[in-house]
Parts: C-alpha cells; structure tokens; sequence
C-alpha cells in the first residue's frame, strides 16, 4: 500500500498512544501490527527530520549545530532564513509516497461494533481520518 511519509508519521504517532485504549480484538491486532510496521518508517523519518535540522541550524564557531535548551526541551537554533529552509524541506519530504508491505485491514464493522458496545473506545472523526486506510467496506 502506498502512503506518504506525513501519513506515515502521523498515524504512527497516533496508533501508539492507543495504548490505554479497549478495542475489539481485531482492531487491537490491526493497531499492534500496524503500529510495528510503520514504526520503522517513522524512525527513518525522524532521522532525516534530524539531519534536515542540523543542515539548516545555526552553528557555532567550530562549525557545529547551536542547540538551544529551554522549558520545551532540546532543539537546534535557526533562523528565521534556516526555519523557512527547513520547513520547505521537511514537507517536501513529508510528501514523498513510499510502498508499506504488510499492513492488517480490518472492516468498518469493527468500528460500529466499537461505538455500539459499552465495554470499547470509539475512534473520533479525526482519528478515521488518519487511519483511513486500515479500514475496508
């Protein structure tokens, strides 16, 4: 199946906070598999989220990335120059599709079954949308 890296990313962030989540059993298999598989993908993601960073940070007089640490964590300095730079790279990777072998469907019963049953989450709108293509007719 092919999806973007940008669906990629945000379904694998999604997928792994269901975990406090109670689905039917063939939908927490479909969300444990997937989540496996796609988190392969969004490794290689972020580490050319990373290298994007370094390319375009401010450096320091040794040539090396400015990190900057504040209540938000770590991150790399930028300009405003080496943001936009940054940002139009990022998402042009972020568009790029890649094939996703092995990917578990399940059928759009299960989610009916999740919202007509007391003892399952349901999904929200948005998270359908994200994970559209787990789901077949």
């Amino acid at each position: 199946m092919k999806l973007t890296l940008e669906k990629i990313r945000t379904a694998t962030e999604l997928l792994m906070s269901f975990g406090h989540k109670t689905f039917p059993v063939k939908m927490s298999y479909a969300v444990v598999k997937n989540s496996a598989i796609l988190k392969a993908e969004y490794d290689n993601i972020e580490k050319m989220r990373e290298e994007i960073c370094k390319r375009y940070a401010d450096t320091d007089n040794d040539g090396n990335p400015k990190i900057i640490e504040d209540e938000n964590g770590r991150r790399y300095a930028l300009s405003e120059d080496g943001l936009n730079a940054f940002a139009k790279e990022y998402n042009e990777l972020l568009a790029t599709e890649t094939e996703v072998e092995g990917l578990h469907e399940v059928s759009l019963d299960v989610i009916e079954q999740c919202e007509m049953s007391g003892k399952y989450d349901s999904l929200t709108t948005g998270e359908l949308a994200v994970l559209d293509f787990m789901f077949t007719e």
